[in-house]
C-alpha cells in the first residue's frame, strides 16, 4: 500500500537509514553520528512519511466506514 501512494524509494531508504544508525548509536558504536544536514533530511522524509500514513489510514477508515470522508464524519 506504501508504494502504491509514495514509489520514491528514498523516503524508505530514509528510514532505513535512520533505524540503522539508532541501532548504531544504541549498541555504542563510537563512530556513529548524526549531522544537522542528516537529520533535516530525516525530518523531511519522515514528515512524508506521516502523510502517506494518513492517506492510508483515511481510506482504509472511509473503506471501512462505508463513508467518503471519516473525518468529518467523526465531527458531526
Amino acid at each position: 500500500m506504501f508504494i502504491a501512494i509514495e514509489p520514491d524509494k528514498v523516503v524508505k531508504s530514509a528510514i532505513d537509514a535512520i533505524v540503522n544508525r539508532r541501532n548504531q548509536i544504541a549498541h555504542g558504536k563510537v563512530d556513529a553520528t548524526v549531522t544537522l544536514g542528516d537529520a533535516e533530511i530525516y525530518v523531511d522524509r519522515v514528515e512524508r512519511v506521516a502523510v502517506v500514513f494518513d492517506i492510508i489510514v483515511t481510506n482504509e477508515l472511509n473503506t471501512r466506514t462505508k463513508v467518503t470522508d471519516c473525518w468529518s464524519e467523526m465531527n458531526k
